[in-house]
């Protein structure tokens, strides 16, 4: 039982093992393949959450809801290169989905 706003909700208990949250070898993740200023890279994680960006394209209001994203554009050496950047939802939705292994 959880107290939400002052209103009592009833939370189910999960049942079953929980499941291993270190991925194996072969799991594979569905990503967006996406273009930066940099080149391709994927998109290995994209905010659950939009936000407004009037700077993105101040002439288009329909570019103005956006997301964060993660993106890989580099896998080293030395190390892998994230780049944390804000895609149009618009836009975001046009980059095709690819299956990488993880």
């Amino acid at each position: 039982m959880a107290l939400v706003g002052g209103i009592a909700i009833d939370l189910p208990t999960p049942v079953g093992s929980r499941p291993d949250a270190t991925p194996n070898r072969g799991d594979r993740r569905i990503v967006k393949f996406v273009e930066t200023a940099l080149g391709w890279g994927w998109a290995i994680w994209t905010s659950p959450y939009t936000i407004v960006d009037s700077e993105t394209n101040p002439q288009d209001r329909s570019l103005w809801t956006c997301r964060k994203c993660i993106v890989l554009v580099g896998k080293g050496p030395p190390a892998p290169e994230p780049v944390i950047m804000t895609i149009p939802e618009i836009i975001l939705a046009k980059y095709p989905e690819a299956a990488v292994e993880w």
